[in-house]
């Protein structure tokens, strides 16, 4: 089930993006194995899991949605 915002009216709006702009916590479901490399991963570059989970999203996700000119 997806949560979606009502269109903000003026007084939530700010509220709205204020929120926008800090960081979001998000909760996901992998397989064991995707788990391991995941963490495999992590450890040969010395980062979070946290960290590295945000990387492969912000560079996949993020590239795909801002495209190079």
């Amino acid at each position: 089930m997806m949560t979606r915002f009502k269109q903000p009216d003026t007084t939530a709006a700010t509220a709205l993006d204020t929120m926008r702009r800090t960081p979001q916590r998000i909760t996901i479901t992998i397989n064991w194995a995707l788990y391991q490399q995941l963490l495999d991963r992590s450890d040969r570059e010395g980062r979070s899991l946290s960290n590295l989970a945000a990387h492969l999203l912000e560079t996949t996700v993020g590239a795909r949605s801002h495209p190079q000119p």
